[in-house]
């Protein structure tokens, strides 16, 4: 069996960019030994702050890493496609968020077209829409 190394690059970060930045270096270093020591604590308050939840759940964490049987979020609920797309409409329906572009450079998807083009297919056929936003959901984020 061939075995494959990952490489990586170390891309530089212009000051102009990291002024944008929501956290600077120390934070995340801050953040990220917080996330090893404490993970039901550090991932509960990200996951109550950044995610909607359509249900809450009973326990952030249950199992072990070392056992390879962990759960998160246990018995919460979700509407992914609703969190990456939908709350963000009524201040961001005029931004691009995702931007796919096929090989013809006049080809692309905006998040506020596909957004359109969904509304319309879920108030003519709800089953067909379920299984678009699946496919949408698994296409931008494989």
């Amino acid at each position: 069996m061939k075995k494959f190394a990952m490489k990586s690059k170390v891309h530089t970060i212009t000051k102009e960019f990291s002024k944008h930045a929501h956290i600077n270096e120390s934070q995340y270093h801050e953040m990220y030994a917080r996330s090893l020591k404490d993970p039901e604590g550090f991932w509960g308050e990200q996951a109550e702050k950044f995610i909607s939840w359509f249900k809450p759940w009973k326990k952030v964490l249950t199992g072990d890493f070392k056992n390879l049987n962990v759960e998160w979020f246990v018995n919460g609920k979700l509407n992914a496609c609703y969190n990456c797309v939908d709350r963000h409409l009524p201040k961001r329906a005029n931004q691009t968020a995702l931007l796919w572009e096929g090989n013809n450079p006049n080809e692309s998807i905006k998040k506020r077209i596909w957004f359109k083009k969904n509304c319309q297919l879920k108030t003519t056929t709800p089953d067909i829409y379920y299984i678009f936003s699946l496919i949408c959901f698994c296409v931008l984020f494989k």
